[in-house]
């Protein structure tokens, strides 16, 4: 019988780390949080079962999170919206770290400390900064780590109830509702599993079953989505670099730096079995589970969230190395200051207001109501968030967006003529964010009247150049979100 005391405890630490959480993240939406909160809101208003941004179909965004955060939206008239969607995001970090104390007990159930193990590696895994930060945020990676651990926890009950395989195969198939790609780390662990531990368990009827059950999922997103669906999926599952970017190996480095002791611990363990020539299930079913690394490291879009789905192995054997199986004071002291240590590498980080996307949101509250708006901009949904949120619409016909990745001087002269079309590097999409444009520039919009530019200053090469084409077509700087704001809105005379 698990301690209740132990779970209680367990869940009352991952509970009070992440209410510390919404006082301490005072930011407003970052980045993938703009993107996904325009989704959310268009789905709510539409009461649609697809996501959509800008009333178009975004394929490339698997829609379980937003029916799932969609639940929360009324809490919106209670709470800043930003709360609103970090809600869910603090209660599954919650929900997860129960999940996760009950796959380690399962996983070491031989085992006389599995408790002690199981409780500690749970609050290790919770205080990590890359999870603890995603779940300071509306992000779909809450999610997917939820139903992960879920699934995996029932791939090991099916070694005892084979109709547990079928359990596993559902909460798969909606992790792939959530995250595509990452959900085919399921099928790899769980395949891995029982190749070391019983390969006898592959030829199960239902463990074969289970196996299909993302699969299937996939086929039903391709009936219902179409080859978009298809071309996107395979943009996302050859998203690598090979050798790993400067950025990859920077993330790479950063979440090893924030794993210390546990990681070290971990090696340390598995350098000595080595040695012993004692490398046991455990420890080889780990190393399989690391090589998880290598699409989290390789990407060309990093972020410290990719990481997420190694940090249980580095944990959980980290624990156990550094406790010898021996709990006693000393430990548990050494193993606070740890905690500790790694809650501030989290709460710092989130304590300081991003400038770039507060003054996202200053401008795009200045921009509600109103009209006939071009967007001149290497990346900002924050502006486009709030600007179409607190309009309460999805989208406005004489708003325009021309994104850049090089700087604007030489074109922003045929932009403000309405001649944009005649640029060649010009790609004309019909969803703001379409992924993957080889272009220098892509545009959405009519681009046929601008009341109002809006300029991202890293754009400008030549400030002075610039000044002069919009005073040459009747502009002139009308709002700027704070001294050293980094966009200007230029407003026609």
């Amino acid at each position: 019988m698990v301690g209740r005391n132990k779970v209680a405890l367990l869940v009352i630490i991952a509970a009070l780390i992440r209410i510390a959480l919404m006082f301490i993240n005072r930011n407003p939406c970052l980045s993938d949080e703009c993107l996904y909160g325009k989704i959310l809101d268009e789905i709510v208003r539409n009461k649609s079962l697809v996501p959509t941004y800008f009333n178009e179909y975004v394929p490339w965004k698997p829609p379980l999170t937003f029916y799932v955060y969609s639940l929360f939206y009324p809490l919106s008239t209670i709470f800043p919206i930003e709360l609103t969607f970090r809600i869910p995001s603090l209660i599954f970090g919650v929900i997860t770290t129960f999940v996760f104390y009950f796959f380690v007990l399962e996983l070491l159930k031989n085992e006389k400390k599995k408790e002690e193990i199981a409780f500690y590696s749970s609050i290790a895994y919770s205080a990590h900064p890359a999870f603890l930060i995603t779940n300071g945020l509306f992000l779909t990676d809450n999610l997917l780590a939820f139903l992960t651990l879920l699934s995996l926890l029932y791939y090991l009950k099916g070694e005892r109830k084979s109709k547990y395989f079928i359990v596993a195969g559902f909460f798969s198939a909606l992790a792939f509702f959530t995250k595509t790609i990452m959900s085919f780390a399921i099928i790899y662990l769980a395949i891995i599993y029982y190749f070391l531990k019983d390969k006898k368990v592959l030829l199960k009827k239902e463990f074969l079953i289970s196996l299909l059950f993302i699969p299937a999922t996939f086929l039903l997103m391709y009936f219902y989505f179409g080859e978009e669906f298809i071309n996107n999926f395979m943009i996302d599952a050859t998203r690598l670099e090979i050798p790993p970017s400067v950025a990859g190996m920077y993330v790479l480095l950063m979440l090893i730096a924030i794993s210390v002791p546990f990681i070290v611990f971990f090696f340390i363990r598995i350098v000595d079995r080595i040695k012993k020539k004692k490398l046991g299930f455990l420890e080889k079913y780990f190393l399989f589970w690391l090589i998880l690394i290598y699409p989290a490291a390789f990407s060309n879009q990093l972020l410290y969230w990719y990481f997420i789905p190694v940090i249980p192995p580095i944990v959980i054997l980290g624990v156990k190395e550094m406790s010898k199986d021996i709990f006693d004071r000393p430990f548990i002291i050494t193993f606070s200051c740890i905690i500790l240590i790694i809650l501030s590498l989290s709460y710092v980080p989130l304590s300081q207001i991003d400038k770039r996307f507060e003054d996202q949101k200053n401008i795009g509250i200045y921009l509600v109501n109103k009209s006939n708006i071009l967007l001149l901009t290497a990346y900002s949904p924050g502006i486009i968030y709030y600007k179409f949120h607190f309009e309460d619409k999805n989208y406005d016909e004489n708003f325009n967006v021309l994104f850049a990745n090089e700087n604007i001087d030489d074109i922003l002269e045929d932009v403000l003529k309405y001649e944009i079309y005649k640029l060649k590097t010009i790609d004309y999409i019909k969803a703001v964010y379409g992924l993957h444009i080889p272009s220098k520039f892509m545009a959405y919009g009519t681009f046929k009247k601008f009341d109002y530019v809006v300029i991202e200053e890293e754009l400008i090469e030549d400030k002075f150049k610039v000044d002069e084409i919009f005073k040459k077509y009747g502009y002139k700087l009308d709002y700027q979100a704070g001294l050293y704001s980094v966009y200007s809105v230029y407003k026609r005379d």
